[in-house]
Order: structure tokens, then sequence, then C-alpha cells
């Protein structure tokens, strides 16, 4: 849940700000809970996964001299931030203090992850993973994916989650403007290798950047064995491929639910809002008329529309996608009906073979472990010397690491 309490700071905001805030927030909250595709559905604990992927522009650098960003905004996105379990932002500058604000205001749950920040000295970018650490777990390992293909805006940013027994990489792709099909298709068949490598579930968000129809751009991904939601049309309903999601289930527990662009137009930075913000846009930006002293109300409009609050916002729409990730009654059934396969048993010592064919998916027992259990089943001095020894070494195991060591007392003579 995001946290408001700073709306009720009298040192943040005055009375009339923060009951404007408070409004507009209610505006929003109002339409992320519209039915899908319109909004965004609501999270479920344990049952689904709710995947975003947002372009923030130059977040929050002021690079451009457009803003810098309201408090406001910090607001309106982290409420969108919030909708999500797991969500990938690009465009986030190298200083984390913007980024570190709207994970704060997301609620107390929500953690991320960044890559390095690269590109030209003054336009350099980073990758990060936000995610509700209640919800979804980082297992360790982040990286950045060495790909043979050019025309990378970023380096390919990759790592490895978890939701419940559901494990899955994140992997960004923000290719540099003005590519094709061709190109997206080579980076894609270059990350499926890496994908089946790991096994795992690939889901590969980001900006693609490429002006081919929509068709041709899922083909290539498609080809690559990445699905694309057919439901989730281009942000700006014009044929551009440039934002989208697309994922590779290696899993049988990963189905897509549903997928769509929020547009929050409509409740934030709305275009009947020009004359509350006219007094905040930036002198230096504003449309003025030929005197050079009287505001041109037509042309400041649009650069309020079209510019400003892209700004404050973005200039890309978030993307959202749901995902089916409890496979409970499909795995019981199969261990129902007796097509699972089986963990076969080590002889007398009636231990599971921790096998990579086994439900646990554990590593096979060493030699020498194997070799103990010989022991304990040899003669009676073999037998005992063994037992002393094992048990010393169970006493001062750590407390984790016990149930092995348990294990293999659990046959009597």
């Amino acid at each position: 849940m995001p946290l408001y309490q700073d709306l009720k700071s009298e040192k943040l905001y005055a009375t009339a700000e923060a009951q404007w805030i408070a409004e507009r927030l209610l505006d929003l909250r109002g339409a992320l809970a519209r039915p899908a595709p319109l909004g965004i559905p609501a999270r479920r604990l344990d049952q689904g996964l709710v995947a975003g992927s947002w372009n923030l522009r130059d977040f929050d650098t002021n690079a451009a001299g457009h803003g810098p960003r309201l408090p406001e905004a910090f607001h309106f996105i982290a409420e969108l931030l919030a909708r999500f379990d797991v969500a990938v932002l690009s465009e986030i500058g190298e200083d984390l203090t913007a980024l570190r604000t709207i994970t704060r205001l997301a609620g107390p749950g929500y953690r991320f992850l960044t890559s390095d920040a690269s590109g030209p000295a003054d336009r350099r970018r980073r990758i990060a993973f936000v995610y509700d650490a209640r919800v979804v777990t980082f297992n360790g390992v982040a990286g950045n994916l060495s790909l043979h293909g050019d025309g990378l805006a970023q380096p390919c940013f990759a790592a490895g989650f978890s939701a419940g027994w559901f494990r899955f990489h994140l992997c960004t792709l923000h290719a540099a403007p003005g590519g094709d099909a061709a190109r997206l298709g080579a980076l894609a068949a270059e990350i499926d290798v890496r994908a089946k490598a790991e096994n795992s579930n690939f889901l590969l968000f980001g900006d693609f950047s490429i002006a081919a129809p929509v068709q041709d751009a899922a083909a290539v991904l498609a080809r690559a064995g990445f699905v694309t939601p057919a439901s989730q049309a281009p942000p700006d309903g014009a044929g551009q491929f440039y934002d989208q999601m697309a994922y590779q289930a290696n899993t049988p527990d990963l189905r897509l639910q549903a997928a769509g662009a929020f547009d929050w137009r409509a409740a934030v930075f709305r275009d009947q809002d020009y004359l509350e913000y006219a007094r905040r846009l930036p002198v230096a930006h504003r449309k003025f008329k030929s005197d050079d002293r009287t505001i041109d109300p037509v042309r400041d409009r649009e650069y309020y529309a079209q510019i400003w609050r892209t700004y404050q916002m973005s200039d890309h729409l978030p993307l959202w996608a749901t995902f089916d990730i409890d496979g409970s009654d499909a795995y019981l059934s199969r261990i129902a009906t007796g097509t699972a396969r089986r963990a076969p048993l080590l002889g007398d010592a009636g231990l599971l073979a921790r096998g990579k064919d086994s439900l646990t998916r554990e590593p096979a027992l060493p030699p020498e472990k194997k070799g103990w259990l010989d022991a304990l089943r040899g003669d009676g001095a073999r037998r005992k010397e063994t037992r002393r020894v094992l048990s010393e070494a169970a006493r001062r195991s750590a407390p984790r690491r016990r149930g092995f060591w348990a294990g293999l007392f659990s046959r009597r003579d």
C-alpha cells in the first residue's frame, strides 16, 4: 500500500496543495481500478504475478530543462508502481535519490536493484528493477548479458527472482532508436540461448525502439521462442512498436492472463489542468506571442500537453501483464494420477536420491556420502566408528545442515 503521510506534513505541502494532490490520487486510483484493459488488475498474493515496464523520461535529471519534477509527480508514479509485484524502470538517472523516493512512497515492502550507469557523460542512465519483497524474492544473481548484437542504448540487464516456487528471470532490452525487426530478432535469439541454458522462465521487457508493424516484430520474437501478448496494443496507437513485453515459458507453471497499457492522462496532469500548472511551467520554454511579453495560450497549452507533462510523468505509458503462476493443482494432479516422476529410494537406508530427475531438484549424493551409507551397513566395529564420526560432524554442523546427518540414522539396526 502506498504511503501518503507526507501529504499531512505542513513542512512539505500547504493545505491547498495537499488537497489537490489527494484529489488527483483519488482520480488515479479510480482509473487504475477500472476493469482491464483500461485499468490494472489488483495484485493477488501467492496466486498471480503482476509485472510492469515503464520508461520514465529522464528520471529525474532535468537534463533538458523542462523540469524538475513536481513533488506530486513522485506520488503519482509511486501509486502506479504499487500496482506491480515487480517492475522494470528505464531511463533512471545516475543519482538514485529520485528512485529511492518513489520506492519509499510505493510502500514499505518495496525494494530495488539497478544496473550500473552507462551512456554519454551528460546522459548516463540506469535500468532498475523494483519489486515487492513480500511477494517477490531476489535470488542474488544480476548483471549485464553479453550480447554480440549491436544497437543497444543500454546494456541488457537481467536478474533472477522467485515468487513462491515460481522462478523467473527478468531481462530488459533498451534498443537504440531507428532499429528494425531483424536486429530485434538477432538480439532475442541470443537471449533465447541464455534462457534455455538457465532452464528458467524469461520475461523480456523494455523499449525495443523499432517502427516495424506489430505483427512483424511479434513474428521475429516468436521465432526466438518469445510470446508477445496480442492484447497489448502499442501505446501511441499508430502502429509503432516501441515499448513491449514478451515472455518465454520454460516451465509449465507460467500462463499469461492479461496484458495492456495504462493511460494516466485521464487522471493526472490532464488537459484541463493546464491553468493549474501554467504558472509552474519553466519560463525558458513557455510560448509567447510576437511581442515576447504575452503568453500565446494555444501554443502554451500545446507545450504543456505535448512536452512539459511528459517530463513530469513520461512520454511512455506503463505496460502491465498478469501471469498465473500457481501450479499447485497441476502439480498435485500429476502425483495423484501417477504421472509424476517419483524419486527412487537408496537401498536399505530409505533415503531419497536427490538426483536431477527427482521432484526436489537437489544435487545427487556425492560418492563420499554414499560410502558412509555402505559403512553403516558394514560389520559392527566399522559401523560403530562411522556412527561416532558422523555424530560428531552433526554436532558441529550448522542447524540447517543437520537434516542430512539425521537422515543417516533414520534406520535402526
